[in-house]
């Protein structure tokens, strides 16, 4: 597990200095800490210097949103840069497009890092990166770390846009793409040449194929984010290639799960069909109940449909805004999950990452 992810409440307000467009949707956010809080820069600091980091905020629209986003920024960087892409219906899409400006100051509530890994930072790693879309960003973060580290890390890149003229961050990687130790393949699926590396989509049979007769892919580290259909194919096709899932490392943008972190959803552990559950969650502001059915989606997306405001962000399981304490009842834990196995044990879990077992449950939020 990487660095974990840090909530304080002395992280304070960090104040917007530019907002300036990177393509034809979306935009790039540059902030700065508040300049009398050495707690947020120790703590900036502390979760930035490792790649693939991200950043909370609470963000002053009506209702408040909670989000989280990959900082693209060099640890080095005082100020701290994300992308944020133009969403059809996104609020937090939205606020950033529209109505963010240079000077307005935003509330941080969670700095953290659960993709860099700290034997990556003494051993060589032979990195090989499958994203798409805004996915780009961690995955960006990480070729940044391992391109500028002192390690003669290796690294190879597959990302997929809509178009080289839709691509992000393309002058960003100028810089690194006659690294001798460094290989990218930009993929554009509206690309006409289907003979071409370029062409389609990233599918299961061309990850085979593209690393089949690479040398050491069983010892290779993989990154992959992106959207949820091309991270399903990703690992069918390194399924294929009989990659082991420890060597996998996937950033998620959202609470849907993947093929092989489904287990038995249909079924409790008497392997019978789960009944509906009466769930109470306990918040600052008094407690709020709602009946689920106790298969087929997650304690998050079932609030969020009963008309709970409960804090989400990644709804992956990496950014911890949905953490709740269990005070009574079972659930089954799915998937990915930022927390440590001494939290576990001690009754935590995430909304976003759990379904009930039992037929009634009460959870408390820690955030």
């Amino acid at each position: 597990m990487g660095w974990k992810s840090m909530a304080n409440d002395a992280l304070g307000h960090w104040k917007i200095t530019s907002i300036l467009r990177e393509g034809p949707e979306a935009v790039r956010v540059r902030i700065a800490p508040p300049s009398e809080s050495s707690t947020a820069v120790a703590v900036k600091n502390d979760a930035f210097e490792w790649g693939g980091a991200y950043i909370s905020f609470h963000l002053p629209t009506e209702p408040r949103l909670h989000r989280s986003y990959s900082v693209i920024s060099p640890a080095e960087s005082r100020e701290l840069e994300f992308l944020v892409k133009n969403l059809r219906g996104g609020q937090a899409s939205r606020f950033f497009h529209t109505e963010a400006k240079a000077g307005m100051t935003l509330e941080v509530v969670n700095l953290g890092n659960h993709l860099w890994q700290p034997e990556w930072n003494t051993l060589p790693q032979d990195f090989i990166a499958f994203s798409g879309g805004i996915g780009i960003s961690p995955v960006f973060s990480c070729m940044q770390q391992a391109m500028t580290s002192e390690l003669p890390h290796r690294f190879t890149l597959y990302h997929s846009s809509p178009s080289e003229r839709r691509r992000l961050l393309k002058n960003d990687f100028l810089p690194f793409q006659a690294h001798d130790r460094m290989a990218t393949y930009f993929l554009s699926t509206d690309s006409n040449n289907n003979d071409s590396l370029g062409a389609n989509r990233i599918k299961r049979d061309q990850v085979a194929r593209w690393l089949r007769n690479k040398p050491g892919i069983q010892d290779a580290t993989y990154l992959i984010s992106g959207p949820h259909g091309m991270m399903e194919e990703v690992h069918r096709g390194l399924d294929a290639l009989g990659i082991p899932m420890s060597q996998r490392h996937t950033e998620y943008f959202t609470d849907r799960q993947l093929s092989h972190e489904t287990e038995a959803p249909l079924l409790n552990q008497l392997g019978t069909l789960r009944p509906h559950c009466d769930v109470e969650i306990e918040q600052d502001n008094g407690v709020r109940s709602f009946r689920m059915h106790g298969s087929g989606q997650s304690i998050l997306k079932a609030a969020h449909q009963a008309g709970i405001d409960v804090p989400s962000s990644c709804r992956g399981g990496i950014c911890l805004s949905c953490q709740a304490q269990i005070v009574e009842g079972q659930v089954q834990r799915e998937g990915i999950s930022g927390l440590t196995e001494g939290e576990k044990a001690q009754g935590m879990v995430l909304c976003c990452r759990a379904q009930p077992l039992s037929p009634t449950l009460k959870l408390r939020l820690v955030n």
